[in-house]
C-alpha cells in the first residue's frame, strides 16, 4: 500500500494531495475553504475545485490506470 501511495499520489507531481493528507494526520478534518486560504498563503497561488476533487479521488484510489502492453502502468 505505502509503495502505491509513493509511486500514485505522492509522486511529487502536485503538492495538494500531500498537504490534505498532513492536515488530516493532524487535525482529523478540513474544509475546502480552509485548505484553499493555506495553499493561497504558503504557495501563492489559488486552487480549483477540479485540482480539490482530483486530489481527493487520488487520495481514494479513485484514478484510472492505463494499460501498457497489457499491463497496468
Amino acid at each position: 500500500m505505502l509503495e502505491l501511495f509513493s509511486k500514485e499520489i505522492n509522486n511529487s507531481k502536485r503538492v495538494e494531495e500531500c498537504i490534505i493528507l498532513k492536515i488530516l494526520l493532524e487535525s482529523n478534518t478540513i474544509s475546502v475553504v480552509d485548505f484553499k486560504n493555506i495553499i493561497k498563503q504558503k504557495y501563492g497561488y489559488e486552487v480549483s475545485q477540479e485540482t480539490i476533487d482530483s486530489s481527493i479521488s487520488n487520495l481514494n484510489f479513485k484514478f484510472i490506470r492505463e494499460k501498457k502492453e497489457g499491463k497496468l502502468i
